[in-house]
């Protein structure tokens, strides 16, 4: 993607992030991404970009049978922000047509 479009496509995300939170169809943090991954509420999985490895190891173990799709993108000040959160280092989003778009959405802000 060229450079004008990149800022489109992360603010869709977020907003799409922020839509997710709004409905109640958002779980934050390790604990409820986990709960949310192995009970099959989750439809996809958002990672900060600058998450702490260790939180990456614990995730990358919840995630290994590869459901529900899931994408590192942004830093967690911004996805903090967009949830209405001062800083959100792992989130699943609960909504599967949402959670679909989310992943698009991230790949795009990625490209």
């Amino acid at each position: 993607m060229n450079r004008t479009s990149e800022p489109k496509a992360s603010d869709r995300l977020l907003s799409g992030l922020g839509l997710a939170a709004r409905a109640g169809r958002l779980r934050v943090g390790l604990d409820a991404v986990t709960r949310s991954v192995r009970s099959g509420e989750a439809a996809a999985v958002v990672v900060a970009g600058d998450a702490p490895v260790s939180i990456r190891r614990k995730l990358a173990r919840v995630l290994s049978g590869g459901t529900p799709p899931h994408v590192v993108v942004l830093d967690g000040d911004r996805l903090g922000r967009a949830v209405g959160r001062e800083r959100v280092v792992v989130m699943a989003v609960t909504d599967r047509s949402l959670g679909h778009r989310v992943v698009e959405l991230a790949e795009a802000v990625q490209d």
